[in-house]
């Protein structure tokens, strides 16, 4: 049998909340058993602040789970957590923004809505991250350079005057040879 964990920054603490979180569930109710901590564990007002409980037990869902749908615009701390440990258990994570529309990879770089821990995240499932040189950011941060080179140069009374460093060319920036 098919069970699917829902992870999504909705509380279930206000009515809106509930609906939403009803709204996704309702949304998978063809796919298989659908397992939503916020909608489990909703009796659970105030008698766990520090959420260590609901996180556990959440886990456990997890472990039961075969797939993960996550339906959010930017993520949480323990969201994350959430994705790598199904990720690292080689459950099937399909993502979603918080409106419930499936996030098309292709054009995941001008989707404005999708925050960068979330963009992140997505590019990492698709096999793209820093180590493969592409940033997931669109930023420089993630080129796959060779640490430049260090020369020293001694002064005539033969002490260290400070490190110069080669300087590299436009090619060699761009193609990270040297």
């Amino acid at each position: 049998m098919k069970s699917i964990y829902i992870i999504t920054n909705e509380t279930g603490t206000t009515e809106k909340s509930m609906k939403t979180l009803r709204g996704y569930c309702n949304y998978l109710r063809y796919e298989g058993v659908v397992l939503c901590p916020q909608l489990t564990f909703s009796y659970m007002d105030e008698s766990d602040r520090e959420g260590w409980f609901r996180e556990r037990r959440g886990q456990d869902l997890l472990d039961l789970s075969t797939e993960v749908y996550v339906f959010a615009d930017e993520l949480t701390e323990l969201m994350m957590k959430e994705i790598r440990y199904a990720q690292k258990y080689g459950k099937e994570v399909h993502f979603h923004d918080a409106s419930g529309k499936e996030i098309d990879y292709d054009s995941l770089i001008i989707n404005e809505k999708i925050g960068p821990g979330y963009r992140k995240i997505i590019a990492e499932a698709h096999g793209e991250t820093c180590c493969s040189g592409i940033c997931p950011y669109g930023a420089e941060c993630c080129t796959k350079a060779e640490p430049e080179k260090v020369t020293e140069t001694v002064s005539p009374d033969k002490t260290t005057a400070g490190n110069a460093k080669e300087k590299k060319s436009f090619f060699q920036k761009l193609f990270a040879r040297h």
